[in-house]
């Protein structure tokens, strides 16, 4: 007589509910029958995406032939994005009965096809349970916003992401006017051409005629996403302001950045009067805006605009009382002090940004001394003109701006006697950005000097002439012993400044270094190799510098690297035997993205840069290295893959590679290949998973 089990099936479904479904799947269907039962009848959510693979290697059927599998009826989520599905595999997911329970489903740039493989899924009457839909990155232009407006199987989806499909004015059109889609909370059409095929030539001198149909699906409609589109103020007009405008009644979220609306635009929408629950509104125009009504909209709590250089309409702004991210481009000293007496404006602000603004100090003394400001967490002033120390000191010695964890000054020639600023600072920054301030060592030391920085975690100081002296100073501080990430690009620490950092107790806590551009050799990673301290890193970008064999040998040989998942080495004259050396490193394993260009060195050429050459013996070591099988990205351009006695063996061995399986972008663009080298590559069955191949530009290519 068997024994009852240990858990009763009702017992052992809740405690289920605990586990994700790779564990339900790969441990408890496995444990015994019971479990079995009960894992199937778990809802289930896979995915497959490009983020979270992990580098691990699938084959190409293994999701389709997954979710064919009787014990998969609870299938709700399948993510499937960065994938190459292509027509085949939407035509299976279009026909398997599983997909019955899915609520969500994410076939972004996974080429699924236009007649064949869309078509059939948005045919299917297995998606009619659909609450989420995204399809983006496929460039099927107004087509594929027709299909989606047709399809009556989409009744209950609330969020759709048509992003980066080339849909144009029409495909707009067809999705506006679309009843199918009267459920719909969430639209991403960002990043189309929609606005391209209109003009104020159109004839609209009716109040209530517009080109435009409207159907059920914006009744709802909570959030709008039309950012990097062809927008202007007519087709803004048209949209907010024409007809019955009610229709955007329940619309919280509106992204028009990056389009060409100006006022006229801005204020259709701000004086609407079905605005009211628009609480957020981006709007980073290419033109300035004079705002002059927004009444309608008192509500919002985030916006983003683009003033013009008088300000004009600030005063309008005041309306937003419940304001927490703001963002002012173009403001001045003016609008600066106007701010600072608007109680109502800023009470609830977290995030400011005034970038690019003409602050005199007098303004930035007003400002620090405003006691509406103690919320603000983040500061931006990049490319905003600063003119001395007395005006950061405002800043910095505010009694009110006490609880500022972020500031940015970039490119805002701060130079190094306004460091002193921070010597007496209140801040508790967690995040600090320096980039382009004219900094030198003295004011890298002034700063390192400065007990206000013992709480930073993240430090941004590239382009800025600190050299040796300055790196040192650094590395030696005691109040920056929190860093986790240092960007120094371009700041000329040379080998030895590299080293210092390197080598210091106080970098112990860095998993990301930047370090591009300041004449690093291999002796500088040699001792990056043998720090006791930096055994942390998971990010380094050692670009354009001259480390070349010899230092990728050292790091090769070097556990410190063990933790690297991004490693930038353009440019550094490695050759065929620093490439066999990664390829046959096990502290390589973990690395996911490795970038080892050899273009773009410019007129770098004259400080002493050369590219990388591996040549066929180094990419195929590296092609075919069993220590890189966590590895998605490969970027082998301009290389001179090939040799000097040009032949295709090494793009055959290379599409021979069963390790190319586990990749999802191979970059061999630039080198010596021929065409014949290239069809090897682009039939070549091991690229199963590729999201992006490029083989072009090769030197002995046709066009």
């Amino acid at each position: 007589m068997s024994s009852p089990p240990f858990f009763p099936d009702d017992i052992l479904f809740h405690i289920f509910q605990f586990f994700d479904s790779p564990f339900i799947i790969n441990v408890c269907m496995k444990v015994s029958h019971q479990w079995f039962r009960q894992s199937c009848d778990m809802e289930l959510k896979l995915d497959f995406s490009e983020s979270l693979r992990g580098g691990k290697i699938i084959s190409s059927s293994a999701p389709c032939g997954l979710i064919q599998s009787s014990n998969f009826s609870k299938l709700t989520e399948l993510n499937l994005a960065n994938n190459f599905l292509g027509s085949e595999g939407a035509k299976v997911i279009a026909a398997c009965p599983n997909m019955t329970n899915l609520k969500v489903l994410n076939i972004e740039k996974t080429a699924v096809g236009y007649d064949d493989g869309l078509l059939s899924l948005l045919q299917s009457p297995y998606i009619v349970n659909l609450t989420s839909l995204n399809i983006s990155g496929h460039c099927m232009q107004d087509a594929i916003a027709e299909m989606v407006s047709q399809s009556e199987n989409l009744k209950n989806v609330k969020y759709l992401f048509l992003r980066d499909c080339a849909i144009g004015t029409l495909g707009f059109n067809y999705l506006l006017s679309s009843n199918h889609l009267a459920n719909l909370l969430c639209l991403d059409v960002s990043k189309n051409q929609v606005g391209a095929e209109w003009s104020d030539e159109e004839d609209i001198q009716d109040d209530e005629k517009t080109p435009l149909e409207f159907g059920a699906c914006l009744k709802n409609l909570t959030q709008l996403d039309l950012h990097r589109n062809q927008l202007d103020d007519f087709v803004v007009k048209l949209l907010f302001s024409k007809g019955d405008t009610s229709r955007f009644a329940s619309l919280n979220v509106l992204d028009l950045s990056f389009n060409s609306v100006g006022t006229e635009g801005m204020n259709a929408i701000f004086s609407n009067p079905f605005m009211k629950n628009l609480t957020c509104f981006k709007c980073l125009s290419r033109n300035e805006i004079v705002i002059e009504n927004c009444s309608a909209a008192s509500n919002l709590s985030t916006i983003h605009v683009k003033l013009t250089k008088g300000n004009d309409g600030l005063k309008e702004l005041t309306s937003f009382k419940k304001l927490e991210n703001l963002i002012l481009r173009n403001i001045s000293g003016f609008g600066v002090e106007f701010l600072s007496g608007c109680a109502e404006l800023l009470t609830n602000v977290t995030y400011l940004d005034l970038s690019n603004g003409r602050i005199p100090p007098e303004s930035f003394e007003k400002f620090a001394e405003c006691k509406y400001t103690t919320n603000i967490r983040e500061l931006i002033l990049d490319s905003t003109e600063i003119k001395g120390v007395v005006a950061l000191q405002h800043i910095c010695e505010s009694q009110y701006l006490t609880n500022l964890t972020s500031l940015n000054l970039s490119a805002t020639r701060v130079n190094d006697d306004c460091m002193y600023a921070f010597i007496n600072s209140s801040f508790r920054l967690r995040t600090l950005e320096l980039n382009d301030c004219g900094i030198t060592a003295i004011g890298a030391k002034t700063l390192a000097s400065c007990k206000s920085m013992n709480n930073l975690a993240e430090l941004r100081i590239t382009h800025n002439n600190i050299g040796i002296d300055g790196a040192v100073e650094l590395a030696k501080s005691e109040n920056l012993s929190n860093l986790t990430l240092l960007e120094a690009d371009s700041t000329s620490i040379g080998n030895d400044g590299f080293t210092a950092i390197v080598s210091s107790p106080y970098m112990k806590n860095l998993k990301t270094l930047h370090v591009q551009l300041n004449g690093i050799q291999s002796d500088g990673a040699k001792h990056l190799a043998s720090s006791s301290y930096l055994n942390q890193l998971t990010y380094l970008d050692l670009s354009y510098n001259n480390i070349e064999d010899e230092g990728i040998i050292h790091l090769s040989e070097s556990p410190n690297i063990s933790n690297v998942k991004s490693l930038m080495l353009c440019i550094n004259n490695i050759g065929v035997l620093g490439a066999k050396a990664m390829a046959s490193s096990p502290f390589f394993s973990n690395v996911t993205y490795l970038d080892l260009d050899g273009s773009g060195i410019g007129d770098h050429e004259s400080k002493g840069l050369r590219s990388n050459q591996f040549a066929d013996e180094g990419a195929m070591a590296l092609a075919s290295s069993p220590y890189f099988e966590k590895l998605t990205l490969l970027n082998l351009s301009d290389n001179q893959v090939g040799g000097k006695d040009v032949n295709d063996e090494d793009a055959e061995f290379i599409a021979n590679c069963p390790e190319l399986m586990r990749f999802h972008s191979l970059l061999l663009t630039y080198n010596m290949m021929t065409d014949k080298g290239r069809d090897y590559l682009m039939n070549s069955s091991y690229f199963t998973y590729l999201s992006c191949g490029s083989f072009s530009g090769s030197k002995y290519m046709e066009d």
